[in-house]
């Protein structure tokens, strides 16, 4: 299935009128699967009513909807959905998505896509990493929320000890806790034959030294979230010797061996899910300082002209809201209408659309979350 970043990335990009879409949820198992193709007859419908309405000729509208009609009586197709169903048409171009949360019905016939819905599915499609540090074995895992595989690390070394080949036989790196009476509790790390604490750590620490370097080409994204599933004295000494910017302050501690890459996938999911949500509440908190700077406005035409000339770096929409208008780009005038017709398209749909193209990041929340507990909220670079 195409990654919501990647079909976003398409639908954004895409100048094809008219633009379709239709949102629906759908349901995976029970009788209500039955009811799914139903809804779907019934929203193309709805299109072809706003398509009518927009003068397109009959042959037109047929062409259009093709592929879509075809899929209401594929009954395989409706054995195999998750929560919700987005289905894009327009000439030429037909597209599906299927979400792993429901989405809000609509069908919608415009100059754009109707995206905003699927930018929650960002975070849930956010790629991360998390390696797995033991003394016999390192593992590098790619994964989202829904999916976990194991990158090979080529030429690296997997192990202390493969990477201390030097060492004299006999000097394996141990480690056991202290837990007698009275002793803290820590790590001792000692070898067969001399050599201290200081320089067993010095030896590790060269080895993830040797790790960091290596697994450069291999994090594809710098910014990508890399969390560290490990016993608690290795953790310390990684993060002394690593240069990855997105590495999490939180990691999974323990013994990672036997642990498959889906369940340290599914484990390292929960801390990128808080780093993510913590991203956000730092987002709104920076609105909030800076409210009444010229810096932030809740103003749907303001945001509008900013996000077109670039400058907003992060856009605060309220789930479940349009606002029917059109926009102007050359003078920037905008014009506001009771609802959806012939003429005008959704302007939060625009604004952030326009946002996302030049960088923004698009925060879909509950009403009461968007800052001043408006329908639209912008953070402006300058």
């Amino acid at each position: 299935m195409i990654a919501a970043r990647a079909l976003l990335d398409e639908l954004t990009a895409l100048e094809l009128r008219p633009a379709i879409s239709i949102l629906m949820e759908t349901h995976r198992a029970g009788r209500e699967i039955g009811q799914d193709w139903i809804r779907l007859k019934n929203l193309l419908r709805a299109v072809e009513r706003q398509l009518d309405a927009r003068g397109l000729a009959r042959d037109d509208t047929a062409r259009l909807l093709e592929a879509g009609q075809a899929l209401v009586d594929e009954r395989a197709f409706w054995r195999h959905q998750e929560d919700g169903l987005a289905v894009y048409a327009a000439p030429n171009f037909f597209r599906t998505y299927h979400c792993p949360q429901p989405l809000r019905e609509m069908a919608v016939v415009s100059d754009r896509f109707h995206v905003t819905q699927l930018f929650p599915l960002l975070s849930a499609d956010r790629r991360f990493y998390v390696l797995a540090l033991s003394q016999k074995n390192v593992r590098l895992i790619e994964a989202t929320r829904t999916s976990a595989v194991e990158v090979d690390l080529g030429d690296l070394p997997r192990s202390v000890t493969e990477a201390l080949m030097t060492e004299p036989p006999g000097q394996e790196l141990q480690h056991h806790v202290v837990s007698a009476v009275g002793a803290e509790h820590g790590a001792m790390f000692h070898g067969h034959g001399g050599g201290g604490l200081e320089h067993r750590k010095e030896e590790i620490r060269q080895f993830f030294h040797q790790l960091d370097r290596g697994l450069h080409p291999l994090l594809k994204e710098r910014e990508d979230p890399l969390v560290l599933a490990a016993v608690e004295y290795l953790i310390p000494l990684y993060r002394e010797t690593n240069t990855h910017p997105g590495l999490l302050p939180d990691g999974i501690l323990g013994n990672s061996e036997g642990q498959s890459a889906s369940v340290l996938g599914a484990r390292a999911w929960d801390i990128v899910h808080a780093h993510l949500d913590r991203t956000e509440t730092r987002a709104i908190a920076r609105y909030q300082d800076l409210a009444g700077s010229g810096r932030v406005s809740t103003d749907l035409a303001t945001v509008v002209r900013a996000a077109h000339e670039g400058r907003i770096a992060d856009l605060f929409l309220a789930a479940g809201t349009e606002r029917w208008g059109s926009f102007e780009p050359a003078s920037g005038a905008l014009t506001l209408r009771d609802g959806p017709g012939v003429v005008g398209e959704d302007l939060l749909n625009v604004a952030a659309i326009h946002a996302f193209q030049r960088g923004a990041t698009i925060h879909v929340l509950e009403r009461e979350r968007v800052p001043e507990g408006h329908d639209v909220a912008a953070l402006f670079r300058y």
